[in-house]
């Protein structure tokens, strides 16, 4: 795992809004991620015309609803989510969301370490993501 950074950079400081490159992932779906030594946060839009895909992968997931509402499906139970709701999606369930309003809506995603995203935080100056050493 590539968690060597450079305690000079530290603090270092990013704005979400400004700083972190977004991506879309799907249809109607965009990210931004940042990252810790040992943890990943990731803010989600997902839009009215998203594609809903249900998955499920081995870390566990704390899920923050920022702005708007939305519809979970968690291990095949249906919850509504709103703007300050926070929940656990356990690992290895199967779960997806899916807006149930005509807004998008901003969730804020927080896991373990996912190496497969460094790339999307090459923008993190503090990290060395040389994978050599």
């Amino acid at each position: 795992m590539v968690r060597h950074y450079d305690p000079e950079q530290i603090p270092a400081v990013y704005s979400v809004f400004d700083d972190i490159p977004e991506r879309k992932v799907r249809k109607g779906v965009y990210q931004k991620m940042f990252r810790g030594l040992n943890m990943t946060m990731s803010w989600v839009r997902i839009e009215p015309d998203m594609e809903t895909r249900p998955h499920s992968h081995p870390w566990e997931q704390v899920v923050f609803v920022v702005e708007g509402t939305a519809d979970f499906h968690i291990d095949g139970e249906q919850i509504s989510v709103e703007e300050g709701d926070v929940f656990f999606i356990p690992p290895n369930v199967e779960h997806y969301e899916e807006p149930n309003s005509d807004e998008p809506c901003i969730l804020m995603d927080i896991w373990q370490m996912r190496e497969g995203f460094l790339d999307l935080t090459d923008y993190q100056t503090e990290f060395d993501v040389d994978e050599s050493i």
